[in-house]
């Protein structure tokens, strides 16, 4: 598997800026996951010791990807501040996924995604944080003595190295995620209740009598409802994203107020902070 693409990046941080390249690539992971970041590079418009400042960062799913087909779509860059979600700019991707070895790629969704010493001897989560810690560590070390080199805060951005530090918006955001993951569910009872209601007689009918055949033919309920899954399938399909996705604003709660408290330090340095330090 190897995709392959080329960016156009417009930024509007202090002054317009434009650029492009190119890259491509080998994967053997079914999760791989391209990661775009662009920053302004502080060692060339300011003098000192400044750190680089974010731009945005646009992230593409290899796995939502069809194959041999280009895909060329604008990404807006944000980035998350004290204030509130700011959009800095553009980027223009063009990105194509191509598949050298079919049977081996399906081979690859037979597999478990992780080696077998994983799941007989899990690694704690401590570790894990100790191990990605390390990680990290090596990988700006290495990259600081590249040329050009690379500055210690682009490692960590590209990384998310604070991913596991406590944030109500994150807590919000995955909490709000576990809700529409379970909206299928309430969804269920509604047309179940509705049913029941007689709120619409055809439908209510229909159910009576495919309940009342499959009563007297149990050996149908199997294939009944690998049917009725297929067809749910196929329907979706038709409906699937024909783009690689952006940034849910909304999904992730980056409009709320609690982006101040998650850029705060720990402990706070702000005096009479309600930050749980705790937690």
């Amino acid at each position: 598997m190897a995709p392959s693409g080329c960016a156009r990046a417009r930024c509007s941080t202090r002054r317009r800026r434009s650029g492009t390249s190119s890259a491509s690539g080998r994967c053997f992971d079914l999760s791989t996951v391209i990661t775009v970041a662009v920053f302004d590079n502080m060692h060339i418009s300011s003098h000192g010791d400044a750190k680089d400042q974010r731009i945005g960062k646009v992230r593409v799913r290899l796995a939502t990807l069809e194959l041999d087909r280009v895909y060329t779509h604008y990404h807006p860059l944000m980035v998350l501040s004290p204030s509130g979600l700011k959009k800095t700019g553009e980027l223009q991707l063009a990105v194509r996924f191509t598949c050298t070895a079919w049977a081996d790629m399906l081979a690859q969704y037979g597999r478990p995604l992780l080696p077998k010493m994983h799941y007989t001897n899990p690694i704690s989560v401590l570790q894990q944080d100790y191990l990605r810690f390390q990680a990290m560590q090596m990988v700006a070390t290495r990259l600081s003595r590249a040329e050009p080199p690379l500055r210690r805060e682009v490692v960590e951005y590209m990384l998310d190295v604070d991913s596991h530090m406590f944030s109500l918006r994150r807590s919000k955001a995955n909490f709000y995620r576990i809700t529409l993951l379970f909206s299928g569910v309430d969804a269920v009872g509604n047309w179940f209740d509705g049913i029941c209601q007689w709120k619409n007689p055809l439908t209510t009918i229909l159910v009576h009598l495919l309940v009342l055949i499959l009563v007297c033919y149990p050996e149908l309920i199997l294939p009944t409802v690998l049917l009725y899954l297929f067809m749910i399938g196929a329907w979706n399909y038709r409906r699937r994203e024909r783009k690689p996705q952006h940034m849910d604003t909304v999904l992730s709660n980056a409009h709320q107020d609690e982006l101040d408290e998650e850029f705060d330090t720990f402990p706070t340095s702000k005096p009479g902070g309600h930050r749980a330090d705790e937690v």
